[in-house]
Formats: C-alpha cells, sequence, structure tokens
C-alpha cells in the first residue's frame, strides 16, 4: 500500500519524462546503444578503407614499375604464372 500512496504524491509529468528518457535511451531508432553501434561501424568501415586504399596504391606503383621497365615486367611473369623460356626448366617447390 505505501508504495501506491508513494507513487500518487509524484506528479505524473515525472513518469513522461522518465518513460521518454527510457524511450530514447534504449528503445527509439536514435537510441544510444543504436548510435553506439553506428559508430563502431563506421570505424571498421574506414579502417577498411584505409586498408584498401593501400593495397590500390601498392597495385599502381606495381604496375608503373611493369609498364616502365621490361625486365620488371619478365621477373612478374616468371614469379607470378610461372612461365619459362624455351631452354630452361622450372621446379616448383610446395612446403607442406
Amino acid at each position: 500500500m505505501e508504495i501506491w500512496a508513494l507513487m500518487r504524491r509524484v506528479p505524473i509529468m515525472v513518469y513522461v519524462a522518465v518513460a521518454l528518457i527510457f524511450e530514447m535511451a534504449f528503445i527509439d531508432e536514435n537510441s544510444f546503444v543504436q548510435n553506439y553501434r553506428y559508430n563502431r561501424q563506421i570505424a571498421q568501415l574506414r579502417k577498411s578503407i584505409s586498408h584498401y586504399q593501400q593495397v590500390v596504391d601498392e597495385s599502381r606503383t606495381r604496375l608503373e614499375e611493369l609498364g616502365t621497365n621490361d625486365e620488371n615486367l619478365e621477373k612478374f611473369a616468371r614469379e607470378t604464372y610461372q612461365m619459362k623460356r624455351d631452354n630452361e626448366d622450372v621446379f616448383i617447390i610446395v612446403d607442406k
């Protein structure tokens, strides 16, 4: 009985304010919890962007090297595609 008596003394606006704060914090689409998740996802995406930007820069540098120097192009073809000259044999050693 004391709980009901205490609840009658508190104005209804306090209950409304508490309910709105609870909704904004946990239930709403733009809640603090959802905002935290979005910020974490943004951080992961920025990390991915920087990683792929680095890969693109390395690939551009490699492409420029291959386009300007025939020796580098031959070396790349031999290493990547196991190309060989007519008078040579290529042995591929695979570690287990």
